[in-house]
């Protein structure tokens, strides 16, 4: 639901899924990758870009925390002053 309310692209995202979080939540579940995190093992690079309005920062920090939670090895690639297209070389990589 998290991305649903806060991405720039919601027409777009009722219209693929279906439905809204309202009318379907099952279908949200199943296409959220936190419903799958409890399962995963393989070390994981989060790649974002820190003013991303299609997937924004919060799904970001989200995955990765739960990722961190369940012992995954997680790199971090932040990159600052840009969206979806992250061209921008400065970074906060850690």
């Amino acid at each position: 639901m998290t991305y649903y309310v806060n991405t720039d692209i919601t027409p777009f995202t009722q219209q693929y899924l279906h439905g809204t979080p309202w009318d379907d939540p099952e279908i949200y579940r199943k296409t959220s990758p936190i419903t799958y995190v409890a399962k995963a093992k393989t070390p994981t690079l989060i790649q974002h870009g820190e003013n991303d309005r299609r997937v924004p920062i919060p799904n970001a920090y989200e995955l990765r925390q739960a990722l961190e939670d369940r012992g995954v090895p997680v790199k971090w690639w932040c990159t600052k002053d840009s969206g979806t297209e992250s061209t921008s070389r400065s970074s906060n990589a850690r």
